[in-house]
């Protein structure tokens, strides 16, 4: 019984401290044997008899200690597995998630782009009013100061081709179009001129003035630029054309 308790603690200890006590498990076993050897020799060794209560004892102090050592046994080995583990790298291959599609918004349309439609010029109105006859003055009457209406250039008698009476058939013949000036058209300018044209026989304009401003330079000599060109239907008597003096107004106006 010595001999297997020897054993046994032998045994533990190699367990415990590992592959460096295995080297001395043979003279472990060999000093149990040569216990052993000496006691069977030796003249004082009686195999006593058999006490089945002692053997019991000792099988439960035998069976006690070996649960005793596989206890003490389980953790190192479970810590020795635990940090084999632990010192094992992991890999882990994690794949690449997809990246969503960045989505693309379409361009807001582009507005219509109004085009300003440029204000039409003023149309100016030019209006000419039915010719005037302008009497001559009788032979001993004295001709009015300059400031006056104008007078025929000299007095009229009876056969001098100029007339003392009113020309009723007087009137226009052909005519230009009178052109708004554009000056006067961008100051604004408006007005109504009065032109003293004196009608040869022929109809065509002999003399011409202004009788009446319209306030106007520009208008004023457009207007009298313009029926210089002119043409009339000169008054008729027995047949017979003559000479006379009409006022003809020209009125410039804008909307």
């Amino acid at each position: 019984m010595l001999c297997y308790l020897i054993t046994f603690y032998v045994s533990v200890i190699l367990v415990i401290d590992g592959p460096g006590a295995r080297a001395g498990i043979l003279t472990s076993r060999g000093v149990c044997i040569m216990t052993t050897s000496a006691l069977h020799s030796s003249w004082q060794f009686r195999v006593p008899e058999l006490n089945w209560p002692r053997v019991s004892a000792y099988s439960g102090s035998l069976t006690f200690h070996v649960a005793l050592a596989l206890a003490l046994l389980i953790p190192p080995v479970a810590m020795e597995l635990r940090h084999a583990i632990d010192n094992d790298p992991i890999i882990v291959t994690l794949k690449p998630t997809a990246q969503p599609e960045p989505i693309v918004e379409p361009a807001p349309p582009t507005p219509p782009v109004k085009r300003k439609i440029a204000a039409a010029p003023p149309v100016p109105t030019i209006t000419i009013t039915k010719p005037e006859f302008v009497p001559t003055a009788p032979a001993n009457t004295i001709a009015p100061p300059a400031e006056a209406a104008l007078a025929a250039p000299s007095n009229a008698v009876p056969g001098d081709g100029v007339a003392d009476t009113p020309p009723r058939s007087l009137a226009y013949g052909k005519r230009t179009a009178i052109a708004y000036p554009r000056t006067a058209l961008q100051r604004r300018e408006q007005g109504t001129v009065v032109l003293h044209v004196l009608v040869g026989v022929d109809g065509l304009v002999q003399q011409i003035d202004i009788s009446k401003s319209s306030g106007s330079r520009e208008l004023d000599n457009a207007a009298r630029d313009a029926v210089r060109h002119w043409s009339f239907q000169p008054g008729t008597r027995a047949g017979v054309a003559y000479a006379a003096w009409a006022l003809v107004p020209i009125t410039f106006s804008l909307p």
